[in-house]
């Protein structure tokens, strides 16, 4: 009976042990938050990594004036962003109205990036330039 009664406390021991694991660490979570490629309307935007700016200059056509491939109106860019960062915000379009009517330069839209670890942050800006021919 003794035996009987050390063999099962000795048993709740060694299964109370079992229990009290330390856990692991938490996973690193990753800190990529850049924009790896912006488009509109199938332009390709040059991105500064550096400076976060996200840049495209139209040039003027001259038979017509008008500037080759400056969308007209309001247009919502494709971007490609680090996997598992967020952007915000999700769906801005951007309002090409908002440049000036002759060459001249403007910000159309403001993004920040936050990687999967929630801290690290960047901000982009896109700035459209309306230059004329060289």
């Amino acid at each position: 009976m003794k035996t009987r009664l050390f063999v099962i406390a000795l048993m709740v021991v060694v299964a109370g042990f079992g229990a009290c694991k330390k856990p692991g660490p938490d996973p690193v979570k990753s800190s990529d938050n850049q924009i790896t490629k912006f488009e509109v309307s199938g332009v390709s935007y040059d991105i500064n990594q550096s400076t976060g700016d996200i840049t495209k200059i139209y040039d003027k056509v001259p038979a017509g004036g008008a500037w080759n491939g400056l969308p007209a109106a309001k247009v919502k860019p494709t971007i490609t962003y680090a996997a598992k960062a967020t952007i915000d915000p999700v769906d801005a379009e951007l309002d090409f109205t908002k440049l000036p009517a002759g060459e001249g330069s403007g910000t159309l839209q403001t993004y920040t990036v936050t990687a999967e670890d929630g801290k690290t942050k960047k901000t982009y800006t896109v700035k459209v330039t309306k230059g004329g021919l060289k």
